[in-house]
């Protein structure tokens, strides 16, 4: 192979090296704006959710100050729960996913306490909108738009045993 052949070679493995450079360095910045937009969806859920967990908090505090059998320092513990979570949904909003996951850490780490109670009403909370999803899904299966069931006989067997499952939850939550 001549000197000139090498030369031409030599250039045409730069340009491509240069073209396969920029297209991963497109990419690589692609990637990057995609994972800052779904940090910020992520984000606006998060205070959303967090403002809809302080929320069910103080409504819980509330009624158990009215109940006379309950104990005033569980009220107390999630009033102030409560109004811990919305602290922390007013400090989520306009920061970024780093400075959210900071400010989550150090919330854990002051407040352990209303930490845990937060998880497990946001737990709870998420348990029971799944399970009344699925029912409602079920439902709207079941019943045509002029109110007549569909499905065959096994189907309305199976319909009349979520109705009781229904019946036996709600017995359960009222005591």
């Amino acid at each position: 192979m001549s000197s000139t052949q090498t030369g031409t070679a030599n250039s045409q493995g730069g340009a491509i090296k240069d073209e396969l450079k920029n297209d991963a360095e497109q990419l690589k910045q692609s990637a990057q704006a995609e994972a800052e937009r779904t940090a910020e969806n992520q984000r606006e859920q998060a205070v959303n959710a967090a403002r809809s967990t302080s929320s069910a908090i103080d409504t819980a505090a509330r009624e158990l100050r009215e109940d006379e059998n309950a104990p005033d320092w569980l009220a107390s513990m999630l009033t102030s729960a409560g109004s811990q979570i919305e602290k922390l949904a007013g400090d989520m909003e306009g920061k970024s996913a780093t400075d959210m996951m900071r400010s989550a850490q150090n919330f854990g780490r002051s407040n352990p306490a209303a930490f845990l109670a937060s998880c497990a009403a946001a737990g709870f909370a998420a348990g029971r909108m799944m399970r009344a999803g699925a029912e409602q899904h079920d439902d709207i299966d079941m019943v045509q738009p002029n109110g007549d069931q569909t499905g065959s006989a096994s189907d309305s067997q199976t319909y009349s045993g979520r109705a009781q499952d229904s019946a036996l939850t709600t017995r359960r939550e009222t005591f």
